[in-house]
């Protein structure tokens, strides 16, 4: 016979079972977040790896990263690389920040590229890359999804640019990703619960016909 007390256990316990079932909605949480709100200077810093011909070509100015310069041919022109960043179980990479053309023509090109890690810098077409480019010098805003990203991995923001003056400016850079909901209950959970339920109706019902 189920007893008062056991209902007022079991019937909570099968409440609470289907709201975390429910409730499985995603919630976003930041891997690394940079707003490059510091001193100008030509390190970036937090952690940022930076490849320039001079030391001023990448570097922290009027609290936002700026890329700038040519380096001949090669690839890339200037660039800053955060590496061994983790998902930690995460879904749903994605990278989001702000950024700008300097003194740009039609044909420079500003990257940003993710790999796994310890993927050569250098070796860009190694990396996943989208390219941007905007010659009216305005602020604009991207958010780019790291499908299939490995648990550890770097990310770069690269240039492409033919003359010193040439460049870009980012700004607010976060890369976050969402906390997986719950797994839903197995179908043996269900009936299981469906069993409890209907032995606390049985003993309703005895109770009533007694």
């Amino acid at each position: 016979m189920v007893t008062m007390d056991m209902r007022n256990t079991v019937f909570p316990g099968i409440t609470a079972a289907f709201l975390m079932v429910a409730a499985g909605a995603a919630q976003a949480a930041t891997i690394f977040a940079d707003d490059f709100n510091r001193p100008a200077g030509n390190s970036v810093g937090n952690g940022w790896a930076e490849r320039e011909s001079e030391a001023d070509d990448v570097a922290i100015f009027a609290d936002r990263l700026r890329l700038r310069d040519f380096v001949s041919d090669a690839l890339p022109s200037a660039s800053a690389l955060q590496t061994g960043l983790t998902g930690g179980g995460l879904v749903n990479i994605s990278v989001s920040f702000d950024w700008r053309g300097i003194n740009l023509e039609s044909d420079d090109r500003f990257y940003f590229g993710w790999a796994a890690a310890g993927t050569d810098a250098l070796a860009v077409d190694l990396w996943t890359n989208t390219g941007f480019n905007s010659t009216d010098d305005q602020w604009r805003s991207a958010t780019i999804s790291l499908a299939s990203v490995p648990n550890l991995f770097d990310v770069m923001f690269w240039s492409k640019v033919s003359q010193r003056s040439e460049g870009f400016a980012i700004d607010n850079f976060t890369v976050s990703g969402d906390v997986p909901a719950p797994v839903p209950l197995p179908a043996a959970g269900w009936l299981m619960l469906a069993g409890i339920g209907g032995l606390a109706a049985a003993g309703r019902r005895r109770r009533r016909a007694g």
